[in-house]
């Protein structure tokens, strides 16, 4: 039976041929039609991963991707303590699943999911503390009627070591200066982006008909990943960033699905020390490899 959210965060928040001749066996060789067929139904899924790619971790072609290379520690407030317990449990699980660098259990949380029937106030709180405080300044965040998502990044160097934190430099998205200058070259930047902490911030209005399960794997994609289901298209494949978006009653993945933990292993095991377009690259033959079980992408037509 499908766990309410909804009810539960309310109250922690107030407390066939012949008989006689046998077929002919099946061909183990495609016609030339069969063939092209297959050739271009691979293309099309090279296209299909590439989309998903761009949508889910969009960037400039000379820019970076962020992600979590110190330990991340998932905390979750807004939740009965059972829920809560289940929703940190599942977080870790994934985590570890994909990559993700992880505390050891006890530590002080800096990856969030918040229930709140105040999210705008609770997000300007979490932007003031952050621009202040240790955990350097966080982006803008994107905010909907459904949630607002907020990380904050810091810079390392080629040994991993903190070099200094974003600042908005008023220069657009991802825009920022550093304080010391670091040789970069064509192949790898100066200076990699990692995240210090990521928050997501829902209210329980959003949550009816979602089961923990599924809250925990929603919350995964966007705490772990710049993940913003709004990117998604109608013809995208199956997500679990459609949970919250979706009206009540629609059929929707029941945990992440193989296309969510793929993009999430490729977005952990490939190089961060790389652009941007360089790695997307690396991204595309791991999910090619998860999805596909194929190595190497179909040649192009001559």
């Amino acid at each position: 039976m499908k766990n309410r959210l909804a009810c539960a965060v309310l109250l922690a928040l107030s407390g066939i041929g012949s008989a006689n001749v046998a077929p002919p066996p099946p061909s183990t060789t495609p016609s030339a039609g069969d063939a092209d067929i297959i050739v271009r139904g691979k293309r099309e899924r090279e296209a299909e991963i590439k989309g998903f790619i761009d949508a889910l971790a969009p960037s400039r072609f000379s820019g970076q991707l962020a992600r979590f290379s110190t330990e991340a520690c998932p905390g979750v407030l807004g939740l009965v303590p059972a829920q809560s317990a289940a929703v940190v449990a599942r977080l870790r699980r994934i985590g570890e699943a994909v990559g993700v660098p992880l505390a050891k259990a006890g530590c002080k949380p800096n990856v969030w999911l918040v229930v709140t029937t105040d999210r705008a106030a609770l997000a300007a709180k979490v932007r003031g503390s952050w621009k202040s405080g240790p955990d350097g300044r966080p982006d803008p965040g994107r905010s909907t009627d459904l949630a607002t998502v907020l990380h904050a990044e810091r810079l390392l160097d080629a040994n991993r070591q903190e070099i200094g934190v974003k600042v908005d430099a008023g220069d657009g998205d991802g825009g920022y200066y550093q304080s010391e200058i670091f040789t970069s070259n064509r192949i790898r930047p100066s200076a990699t982006r990692t995240y210090a902490a990521s928050a997501l911030i829902v209210e329980p209005r959003t949550l009816e008909g979602l089961t923990t399960l599924q809250l925990a794997d929603y919350a995964a994609m966007r705490l772990f990943a710049r993940a913003d289901p709004a990117r998604l298209g109608p013809a995208a494949p199956p997500s679990i960033l459609a949970a919250l978006a979706a009206p009540v009653g629609s059929e929707l993945p029941e945990s992440v699905t193989q296309w969510d933990v793929a993009f999430l292993k490729a977005l952990y095991r490939s190089d961060d020390r790389s652009y941007a377009n360089a790695q997307k690259d690396e991204m595309q033959s791991i999910i090619r490899k998860e999805i596909t079980g194929q190595d190497k992408a179909p040649k192009p037509r001559r």
